[in-house]
């Protein structure tokens, strides 16, 4: 199981100890995102430093964000800090973001992706390369020291079939958000027709999802905080979102948490109705949300993270991390 912390809201120290905690409980994997605050790279190389067996992933880089050498030199440097244990997870990210943020244009985002992965493959394997293609251009790059390892993996933050079907054909593991459990088999044969192209059959493809989760003795307050995380990521980060929630069915919701955030951004999650919530979620009382993770792990779902809302407070977040703890009584 791994678990998937917001670097953005909590001090450095409380953020480590937590990284610390999870190892000790059994987390296998820990997920740092990248958004407005602090860089992932830099946050998963002081954790480095207070872990030794846990995996270390980004969740996720942008693609628009760093140049190939960049993103090949700082993965390279994490894993030899961690001593082999990085994980890549890259996306394309979202116009808002993209344009809006970093300032260039949101361009092609799945054929760049396709360029780009087989392209860090050859920095991160130690040769020099000399690369003209459609998106990058390159003479004579080269890492100048060797990390632990020539291959890194990595995974792929898909959402849409073109997406998830690349995921399948290059990537080592699939590292989606706001996951419907429900809708997995349709995923899976987007993933297993891209992995076919490559001539490899399905499980050579980790499935990673991350899991909105909030467990607590308080249901009710577990599910609100799930519930403003829905809310705020729908209505206000981008259509990559909107366009996923739609292919779930939720076209007329969409469509109100778009309005309800032009008009009265305070009231937008009382535009999240529980079955879109459910579709997204898992919350409830710690037995509760182990039974819906025991539920995924009988599906195929071998890599599933903890994913907790938001801003939700530093208590609910050690109550989420214990009740799901792979190991409860470390």
């Amino acid at each position: 199981m791994g678990l998937v912390l917001g670097w953005d809201e909590l001090p450095a120290e409380t953020f480590v100890g937590l990284a610390r905690r999870a190892e000790e409980q059994g987390y296998e994997t820990l997920w740092v995102g990248e958004t407005w605050a602090r860089d992932a790279f830099s946050a998963l190389t002081q954790i480095a430093r207070g872990t030794s067996r846990i995996k270390l992933g980004t969740s996720v880089i942008s693609i628009f964000s760093r140049t190939p050498g960049m993103i090949a030199q700082s993965v390279a440097t994490l894993d030899e800090a961690s001593g082999g244990r990085a994980i890549l997870g890259l996306g394309p990210s979202s116009r808002t973001l993209v344009e809006g943020w970093h300032g260039v244009p949101f361009d092609r985002p799945i054929s760049r992706m396709r360029e780009l992965v087989p392209l860090l493959r050859r920095i991160l394997s130690g040769e020099r390369v000399d690369f003209e293609g459609e998106f990058y251009h390159m003479r004579g790059l080269s890492l100048g020291f060797e990390p632990p390892r020539g291959a890194i993996p990595i995974y792929l933050a898909a959402l849409s079939p073109r997406h998830l079907e690349l995921t399948g054909e290059i990537a080592d593991g699939w590292l989606p958000t706001f996951f419907a459990p429900d809708r997995l088999d349709g995923f899976l044969t987007r993933l297993e027709r891209g992995a076919a192209r490559s001539g490899r059959a399905l499980d050579a493809v980790d499935l990673a999802p991350w899991m909105l989760t909030c467990a607590s003795r308080d249901p009710e307050h577990a599910r609100s905080l799930a519930r403003d995380h829905v809310a705020f990521f729908i209505a206000a980060y981008g259509d990559a979102y909107q366009k996923l929630v739609r292919r779930y069915g939720f076209e007329e919701e969409v469509e109100r948490l778009v309005q309800l955030w032009k008009e009265d951004y305070k009231s937008v999650a009382s535009g999240v109705s529980d079955a879109l919530l459910d579709t997204l979620a898992i919350t409830g009382t710690p037995e509760q949300c182990r039974e819906r993770f025991a539920e995924l792990y009988a599906r195929g779902v071998d890599m599933p993270a903890v994913q907790m809302p938001a801003r939700a407070p530093l208590e609910v977040v050690k109550e989420t991390l214990d009740a799901l703890a792979p190991n409860p009584n470390t």
